[in-house]
């Protein structure tokens, strides 16, 4: 029996060495599929993917020192924060609160009422943009998610079938975590009735702006920044509230057509009738050794009944005004295609102006012409 114990000692010490080389270097086919299938690895990107920390293995998100609440590998045992707040391939979407609450109507001194049915123009201010969201109202309630870092303006409503304002919410603020109550008060009408010049029918797609004042003719470029009252109206077009304790000037214009200012105050009911004529682009070049006697060019244009129409006043000082070491450059925009007059202006001793030349252009709708005047000592 002695030769048989020791066989059998021998192959117990031969399976007990093959299975620790099994345990340390493992099966190679094994790895292999493993580094193959990205599943099997947990390769980013994929929802409910498992990687080798996925499943206790120390600074795994599973390792009891490390896991905190709702942590886990993919979907299993995520919390609905996360499905939330991520989407494929982990990226994060915006997170949004509810912006809600209740609508009322305050007419003179009357106490607040319920809005039974309504809407109101609120703007989203996130990140340097701003998008315009229509808000219904029913039942006097109302409710919008709105992204959570974002801030928000109230541009002006319908309540009841009036026009609202909301006063102290014309700036930007940040939603409050409780229901807000949104007073509207009605305010007067101002109505513009945009029109054609050559035709009288009224204009779509009308684009008004705050303007600085009553030059309605500007330098390239110098209106492009101009804050938005209102775009894509038709006429008539009845103007939303404006924040001004005066009145001001507003730059009405429409696609192919040069603008005009009208004077609007916020606190009268009014309406204006507005003509817009086809635009034209004019260049105004001020030559001569006179020329630094000029200090502003006037523009005027005579409409096809006679009327003339100020184009604005533009000094020489003006930021957009250029010099060519020949002459002062005035290029101008949103002329309209009028016959047009302009005079260059200087001063008096006792700072009255005067003035210096003056030169007529027959400009047509569409083109681009330059006009010279000559300024000798």
């Amino acid at each position: 029996m002695r030769p048989l114990l020791r066989i059998t000692s021998a192959a117990l010490a031969l399976a007990v060495i093959a299975l620790l080389g099994w345990t340390a270097f493992g099966d190679p086919g094994v790895r292999e599929r493993a580094e193959s299938d990205p599943l099997l690895v947990g390769a980013p990107g994929l929802v409910g993917a498992r990687g080798p920390g996925d499943r206790g293995e120390p600074g795994g998100p599973e390792d009891p020192a490390l896991a905190g609440p709702g942590s886990g590998g993919g979907l299993e045992g995520s919390s609905p924060e996360a499905a939330r707040t991520e989407g494929l391939g982990g990226a994060p979407l915006a997170r949004t609160r509810p912006f809600e609450g209740e609508a009322l109507l305050q007419v003179g001194d009357a106490l607040p009422s319920q809005v039974r049915t309504g809407s109101f123009t609120l703007e989203v201010l996130e990140q340097a943009q701003v998008e315009r969201v229509q808000v219904p109202v029913t039942g006097s309630r109302f409710e919008v998610q709105v992204p959570e870092r974002a801030r928000l303006r109230l541009v002006g409503g319908v309540f009841n079938g009036q026009r609202v304002r909301f006063p102290g919410l014309g700036t930007a603020f940040a939603p409050a975590d409780s229901a807000h109550a949104l007073v509207g008060v009605p305010f007067p009408l101002n109505r513009l009735v945009v029109l054609d010049g050559p035709s009288g029918a009224g204009l779509g797609d009308v684009r008004i702006t705050r303007a600085p004042a009553m030059n309605p003719v500007t330098l390239r470029g110098q209106a492009a920044d101009e804050a938005v009252v209102l775009e894509g109206g038709s006429s008539p077009v009845d103007l939303p509230w404006i924040e001004s304790r005066t009145p001001l000037w507003l730059r009405v214009g429409a696609d192919g057509y040069a603008p005009a200012t009208v004077r609007v105050d916020p606190l009268e009911e009014r309406t204006r009738e507005v003509r817009l004529w086809p635009a034209a682009d004019l260049l105004v070049r001020v030559t001569g050794d006179g020329r630094e006697a000029l200090r502003m060019i006037s523009i005027f244009h005579e409409d096809p009944e006679g009327r003339v129409i100020a184009g604005g006043v533009i000094e020489r000082r003006a930021a957009g005004v250029s010099s060519d070491g020949a002459a002062w450059v005035f290029d101008l925009e949103g002329v309209p295609g009028l016959p047009t007059r302009i005079e260059a202006k200087g001063v008096d001793l006792k700072a009255r102006p005067v003035d210096l030349a003056e030169t007529n252009v027959g400009l047509q709708p569409g083109e681009r012409r330059t006009a010279v005047l000559r300024l000798d000592r």
